[in-house]
């Protein structure tokens, strides 16, 4: 009776999200009985042949902070799940369940999530002043990962559990052509970690709208924020991407993203090639999106939502003055 209440259970997760659920993988073998296998990508960047399991190693708690830890991020999560959260519109139009589920999982923040998601298990992020938003206005379980221009004059790496994206390794779908692109940056650092499956959130590469572009109280959230950078910023490379930033924000500047966002279909169609090739199935949470036509598996029902929203406004007592 009870195996066919399970069965029933994983039938039912199957049918609501549309694509096969891989059963977690459990482990009860004790730590020190554990055989070490060999890495799914070596320290070199190659690609090495595995099985599929869990690597034991010392726990989060005696690691978290350290360099080696910071650094070593292979394998870390295999067999899970990993959200990657970008700034389009959808991601501040989640539903409660799976606003929680994301929340309560391991995600990798970018730009400006913080606004949306003030916790995320990683960051990475190419600008400096969406790293020094990060770093003061965002919170990380483990990491953050950061490959702009080098701004030691005004932010302290280590103390803000901040990698070089340099120092770490490459995984098969590193993409050399996209490598300063954000998404492809991300998509790197989460294969590194082994999961069964990523799913993209707020990424559908066709627009020129950011979550906060839809919302007053955010964006004005947000360019408070980037003034009080400014002010404090140092170096000439923080000061010059902080004035670019107020500018766009305050509609002085403008750039065209999906003018240029069209020519990533090929190079995400590759990617999501090579990342089934390794056992990680790419999945995307909105199908009007290069992402999807690239050839992402879908979630069925992408476009019920709940009449509430996940703007910053509904959570002003938390995240907003």
């Amino acid at each position: 009776m009870r195996k066919q209440r399970e069965s029933s259970r994983t039938s039912a997760r199957k049918r609501q999200v549309g694509f096969t659920v891989k059963e977690p993988f459990v482990d009860n073998t004790p730590i020190e009985k554990i055989e070490r296998k060999p890495d799914l990508i070596s320290s070199e960047g190659r690609r090495e042949r595995r099985p599929r399991g869990v690597i034991k190693n010392t726990s989060d708690a005696e690691q978290v902070g350290s360099s080696d830890y910071l650094m070593n991020i292979q394998n870390r999560h295999s067999n899970q799940t990993i959200y990657i959260l970008g700034n389009g519109p959808e991601i501040a139009c989640l539903d409660d369940r799976t606003y929680e589920t994301i929340k309560n999982g391991i995600s990798i923040g970018t730009n400006a999530t913080h606004l949306i998601f003030p916790k995320t298990t990683y960051y990475v992020a190419g600008h400096p002043i969406h790293y020094v938003l990060n770093c003061k206005h965002g919170l990380v379980d483990k990491s953050r990962f950061y490959h702009g221009w080098d701004i030691t004059q005004d932010i302290d790496y280590e103390k803000n559990r901040t990698v070089r994206y340099e120092n770490i390794p490459r995984s098969p779908v590193y993409s050399e052509e996209y490598r300063n692109q954000i998404s492809f940056s991300a998509i790197n650092i989460a294969c590194l970690m082994n999961p069964s499956r990523i799913i993209f959130i707020g990424i559908d590469m066709k627009s020129n709208q950011r979550f906060y572009d839809q919302n007053t109280s955010l964006k004005e959230k947000l360019l408070e924020q980037v003034k009080s950078i400014q002010k404090e910023a140092k170096s000439s490379q923080l000061s010059e991407d902080t004035n670019n930033t107020i500018n766009i924000l305050t509609g002085k500047m403008s750039i065209n993203y999906a003018n240029t966002y069209g020519s990533f279909r090929g190079e995400y169609t590759r990617v999501f090639k090579e990342m089934r090739s390794i056992g990680i199935q790419p999945v995307i949470h909105n199908a009007n999106s290069i992402l999807a036509e690239a050839g992402a598996d879908i979630l069925e029902n992408i476009d019920e939502r709940s009449s509430s929203n996940h703007s910053g406004k509904k959570r002003k007592s938390k995240n907003t003055k």
